[in-house]
C-alpha cells in the first residue's frame, strides 16, 4: 500500500530538486548534494547550495580584487 504524501514527507522520502530563478529570466536547476540526500531524492547533475555559495564567494573575491587592481 502506497504511503500518503504527508507520510512520505515526515519519513524524508520526497524529491528535493528545485529551480533557482534570477533577474533577466535565467533559471538553474538545483538540488541538495547527493552525498547528503541520496538519489532519487536529489540529482547529482544539478548545482547544490554549497557549490553555489562557494562560487558566489569566489566571484565576489575576484570582482573585488579586479576593481582594486584597476
Amino acid at each position: 500500500m502506497a504511503k500518503a504524501p504527508n507520510e512520505m514527507f515526515i519519513d524524508g522520502r520526497y524529491n528535493r530538486v528545485h529551480q533557482w530563478r534570477f533577474d533577466g529570466g535565467f533559471s538553474m536547476p538545483a538540488s541538495p548534494s547527493p552525498m547528503i540526500v541520496l538519489p532519487p531524492f536529489s540529482n547529482p547533475d544539478f548545482v547544490d547550495p554549497e557549490e553555489a555559495f562557494i562560487a558566489s564567494l569566489a566571484s565576489c573575491h575576484m570582482l573585488f580584487f579586479s576593481a582594486l587592481c584597476r
